[in-house]
């Protein structure tokens, strides 16, 4: 790719250099191409740089872009209005950064209901009756030597008792 400036003219007023420069290439170069070559020519920052246009006519491989090469980022920031799509496209970066800031305040809270729960279910735990006296599902206590014994105290032998002393007395 070759290079040739063609016009350079210092414009104090917008703080910048204009440039026309000759570029010869088999294809169109395009704008970040252009700003890459144009920041290692002049050795300046590719955020300064603005690429006007570039123009080249039919069956000819040779271009002439038109830049602007601003003093500051400042300059270039005031002096610059940022396109529609530019716009667009920042807006669309706020709305990602804002809708992941969300998704993380959502997953601390959950976190932190989890953490909660996990508490709440440890004292239940703590303050549930040990195994050897709490009754089962088919309300007999394990007794000793693995025999089960039923969880009222032995309550029901009596009466099966007294109903066989009272059937023998008879």
């Amino acid at each position: 790719m070759e290079i040739k400036i063609l016009q350079e003219k210092k414009n104090a007023l917008f703080s910048r250099n204009e440039v026309k420069i000759e570029v010869k290439n088999e294809v169109t170069p395009s704008k970040e191409e252009s700003k890459k070559i144009i920041a290692k020519k002049f050795k300046v920052d590719e955020s300064l740089i603005r690429i006007r246009d570039i123009i080249g006519k039919f069956g000819v491989s040779v271009f002439v872009v038109t830049v602007d090469i601003y003093d500051s980022i400042e300059e270039f920031n005031r002096i610059v209005k940022k396109t529609k799509q530019e716009l667009e496209a920042e807006k669309n970066i706020l709305e990602e950064k804002k809708k992941a800031e969300e998704e993380t305040k959502a997953a601390e809270e959950e976190a932190k209901k989890a953490e909660k729960e996990a508490k709440v279910v440890a004292k239940v735990e703590t303050e549930k009756p040990t195994e050897e006296t709490s009754p089962d599902a088919t309300g007999m206590t394990p007794g000793k030597g693995g025999l089960d014994v039923p969880s009222n105290g032995g309550a029901e032998d009596k009466e099966v008792k007294e109903e066989k002393v009272e059937e023998k007395s008879e």
